[in-house]
C-alpha cells in the first residue's frame, strides 16, 4: 500500500464505506416512495427536457436540486431502474466525500490520525435511500470547494464551479461562504 503512496487511513476508510455499501445491498433492496416520484419523472421526460423545464419552473419539488435531478437521471437513462446501480453510485460519492474530507482535514491540521477521525465521524452520515443523492452531492462539491481552495488557491474559479454545483445540488450549500469567511 504503501508503495503505491496510498496512506493506511485512506484504506482504512474505503473498507469501513466499504460495510456500509454491503449493509446497504441487504437492506436497501428497492426504492423508497420519493424516488418513485423520480423515476416516475424521468420516465416521460428526458433530461434535455428537464433543464430548460427547471430554469423556467424549478426542479420537480420546487427546489434548486438540478445536480442530483440530473445525477438520478443519468443513472436511471443508462442503467435502468436497478437499484444495484443506484446503491452503487451512492456508495462511490460516499466514500469520495471520506477521501476529500481527509485530505482537507489533514491540510488544515496537518495530522493524519485527526484526518482519520473527522472522515470516520462523518463515515457514520451514509445515506442508504437514493433520494439522499442531493445530500450526497452537497457534501460531494462542498468539501471538493474547500479542497479546491486549500490545494489550488490560484485556480478559484474550480472552487467557484464546485460551488454552484454545490448550491444546485442543495440549496443549503448558501451557508459554505459564510462557514470559509468565518475561517
Amino acid at each position: 500500500i504503501k508503495k503505491w503512496g496510498i496512506k493506511p487511513y485512506i484504506v482504512g476508510l474505503i473498507f469501513l464505506s466499504l460495510l456500509h455499501f454491503i449493509f446497504a445491498l441487504r437492506t436497501n433492496t428497492f426504492f423508497s416512495i420519493d424516488d418513485f416520484f423520480e423515476i416516475a419523472y424521468f420516465r416521460n421526460h428526458s433530461i434535455i427536457q428537464f433543464v430548460p423545464d427547471f430554469i423556467v419552473n424549478g426542479d420537480i419539488n420546487e427546489f434548486t436540486r438540478v445536480t442530483g435531478f440530473v445525477a438520478f437521471a443519468l443513472i436511471q437513462k443508462l442503467f435502468g431502474v436497478n437499484h444495484l446501480t443506484f446503491d452503487a453510485a451512492m456508495f462511490v460519492t460516499h466514500t469520495i466525500n471520506l477521501i476529500l474530507l481527509f485530505f482537507v482535514v489533514r491540510k488544515l491540521s496537518k495530522n493524519d490520525f485527526a484526518s482519520f477521525f473527522v472522515s470516520l465521524v462523518f463515515n457514520k452520515n451514509y445515506l442508504f435511500y437514493y433520494s439522499n443523492i442531493h445530500e450526497n452531492l452537497l457534501a460531494l462539491f462542498s468539501i471538493l470547494t474547500v479542497f479546491l481552495l486549500l490545494y489550488y488557491p490560484k485556480k478559484f474559479y474550480l472552487a467557484v464551479i464546485s460551488f454552484v454545483l454545490a448550491l444546485f445540488s442543495k440549496e443549503t450549500a448558501v451557508v459554505l461562504p459564510i462557514a470559509l469567511y468565518a475561517m
